[in-house]
Parts: structure tokens; C-alpha cells; sequence
């Protein structure tokens, strides 16, 4: 088993699914996340190690969770680093990806899904004698009464930044082998939402494919009119010679987007390490009559900023309310934060406007 999974390269198999993503979803982020794989994946390397008996443990999950904000978030800070203007428009997003690797073994009368990593520990943790058939080159999945499937999950935002926004969840089977392989597969895309940090999400949206085709990428539309917490789900179920059904279930992190389909910028301050926080809840209600901000109590706020973390370019920045006065923030120095100029205006204020 160890050799048919070996046989997979699963650099090129990641890349590729993002290249044939990013062309059928128009994203202009792919060589980054591209990038992001090439530098830090050696999934070859760790399955050389199991096949050597060094054992190591092996994540079978790659996920791009949260990369999209690493990305805005790298941007922004070069930016705000070399003072330059944040250029970050594509037109769709993609907000979080991962792809997983099944294998489908027998315990007893009944069959399995294991996840890789999961795979991996349980041979780990077993009686050296029981890795004898890693010692054959000749074994394989075939041989060895096994099976696997490979998943890929994505959320996009598509006509990012737009009245028009909306969240698409895709998922697909890219892969699947051994004598254990399903026969017929399903899956499951849910969207849902929220509209605080905590609590429970509701649904927006779901589609069941009852007889999904490997290979071929399914996808599940919701629109984005409202501020909301979103999250999306895949799940896989595979029917099996013997009738029996498993089921993977697969989701993205937790994302805040505004009404025209932006993610709440994040932003951490260098000096301070203070962190721009998201919101409680997508409902404040706007105050016509916002409490005043006068020069002297910026001044005041920065001149205790200062004294607490460095000087900076006062020129260069402004001072924002974490809460914004419009929805009832306070002066208090919990509440307020210095931004770049530019990233103030152009990123963080229209998101608020567009909550």
C-alpha cells in the first residue's frame, strides 16, 4: 500500500487541481498558493521515511485554511512596510482549499475511511512484524486489500468586491484505487452562516450529488447580499461491493465577509502587537450621531501610543476606532488602533461601508 501511495506525486497532484480551480474560477491568487505548496510541502520526503521505518507522523490533510487571508495579510503588511499602495483586487477569491487522502481499509467485517495521517499512526503504533508487506516492493493497494480516494474542497468568493458577490463551495473526487475503492460516490456542498463570532451557524444553501463522477468538480452557488460569519462543508460518502457506506466530511475556516463579498481585512500592529478584531456580530445598527474626534484626542491617543511602543511618522497614519464611531465605538485606547493611511482608506473604511 505504501508503494501505490508513493506512486502518487502529490505536489503535482495539489498543483494541478488548483491550476484546473483557478481556470474554471477565473483566480488570480493561484501562483501564490502554487508557491505556497512548492516551499513548504515534502510529502514525498515523509512517505520515504514511513517506508524506511523512521515513522514520522504524516498530515494527511493539505489545506490552503486560512491562506488567502495569509496572502491579503502578507500583502498588506509589504505595503504597509515599503509604503506603498495595496494593489489586491481579483475578481474572485479563494478563501480556503483542502485536499485529503482516504484509505479505505477493513476492521473486521465492516470497511473503513481513514485519513492518511490517521492510517499512518495506527500502522506506527502496531508490531514492527506488522509492516510486512511494506518490505515488498511489489505491494500495492491491489495486493494488499486496500483502497483510496483523494477529495478536493474549495471556497471561493466569485465577482469578489461587487454587488453581485457570492459564495461558491466546490468539491470533487480527483483520485481512486485498490481493490477497496468505492463503486458509487456521493457528496454533500453546504454553505452556512451566522451573524456573530460565536454561536451556531444556520444553513444558506446545500446540494446533494447522488452519483458524483470521479473527476468531474461540483459546485454550490450561494449569494452574498448581507454581512454575515460564512463557513462552508463537503462531505464524501463511497458505496462499497459490499453495500456498506463511510462518509469523509470536510470544511473551511470560518471567514467574515461583508455584503459585496470582502473578507474583513486582518491586521496585526507591528509595535504593539495589537490585532484589528473582527466584529461580535454582522447586526450593529448605525448611529446618525456618532460621538466627536478632534485633533487633540488623536494627538493624546498617539502621543500615549507612543510612549508605550516607539515613535512612528504621524503624518503617515490615522487612527482607527476598532468599532467604528458610526456603530457606537468608544475612545477608549482598547478600542483604537494606528493604520497606515492608505490601508485605512482604501481597505478598512470600505469594508465598513459596505457592512
Amino acid at each position: 500500500m505504501i508503494y501505490e501511495l508513493q506512486s502518487i506525486d502529490f505536489k503535482d497532484l495539489i498543483t494541478d487541481e488548483i491550476k484546473l480551480h483557478s481556470e474554471e474560477m477565473t483566480l488570480e491568487n493561484t501562483e501564490f498558493i502554487i508557491q505556497y505548496f512548492d516551499e513548504n510541502l515534502s510529502i514525498e520526503e515523509s512517505l520515504d521515511k514511513i517506508v524506511e521505518k523512521k515513522f514520522h507522523s504524516i498530515d494527511n490533510t493539505f489545506t490552503t485554511q486560512g491562506l488567502e487571508r495569509d496572502i491579503l495579510d502578507d500583502s498588506v503588511s509589504f505595503a504597509i512596510e515599503k509604503d506603498e499602495e495595496l494593489a489586491l483586487e481579483p475578481e474572485n477569491i479563494l478563501l480556503d482549499s483542502s485536499i485529503a487522502l482516504n484509505i479505505i481499509v477493513h476492521e473486521g467485517e465492516d470497511i473503513v475511511i481513514k485519513e492518511l495521517g490517521e492510517f499512518v499512526d495506527e500502522l506506527v503504533n502496531q508490531k514492527e512484524e506488522s509492516y510486512s508487506f511494506i518490505q515488498k516492493k511489489s505491494a500495492s493497494a491491489a495486493q494488499s486489500g486496500l483502497g483510496y480516494f483523494s477529495t478536493l474542497h474549495n471556497a471561493v468568493i466569485a465577482n469578489y468586491n461587487t454587488t453581485n458577490a457570492k459564495l461558491v463551495t466546490t468539491g470533487k473526487i480527483t483520485r481512486a484505487g485498490g481493490v477497496l475503492k468505492p463503486i458509487i460516490y456521493r457528496m454533500n456542498l453546504e454553505s452556512k452562516r451566522k451573524t456573530s463570532r460565536t454561536g451556531s451557524y444556520t444553513y444558506s444553501s446545500s446540494r446533494l450529488i447522488t452519483n458524483a463522477i470521479l473527476g468531474t468538480p461540483y459546485k454550490l452557488e450561494s449569494p452574498i447580499s448581507k454581512t454575515y460569519y460564512w463557513q462552508t462543508y463537503a462531505t464524501f460518502t463511497g458505496t462499497f461491493k459490499n453495500g456498506s457506506k463511510k462518509t469523509t466530511n470536510s470544511s473551511t475556516d470560518r471567514v467574515l465577509i461583508n455584503k459585496k463579498g470582502v473578507p474583513y481585512p486582518t491586521y496585526k500592529d507591528s509595535k504593539s502587537g495589537k490585532v484589528m478584531t473582527e466584529p461580535s456580530s454582522t447586526t450593529w445598527v448605525k448611529n446618525p450621531n456618532p460621538v466627536a474626534w478632534t485633533t487633540k484626542m488623536r494627538n493624546d491617543y498617539l502621543d500615549w501610543y507612543e510612549k508605550n511602543y516607539g515613535k512612528i511618522t504621524r503624518s503617515d497614519f490615522q487612527v482607527h476606532h476598532i468599532r467604528p464611531r458610526a456603530y457606537n465605538g468608544s475612545h477608549n485606547y482598547d478600542n483604537l488602533i494606528p493604520l497606515r493611511t492608505d490601508f485605512h482608506t482604501k481597505t478598512v473604511t470600505p469594508w465598513w461601508t459596505n457592512y
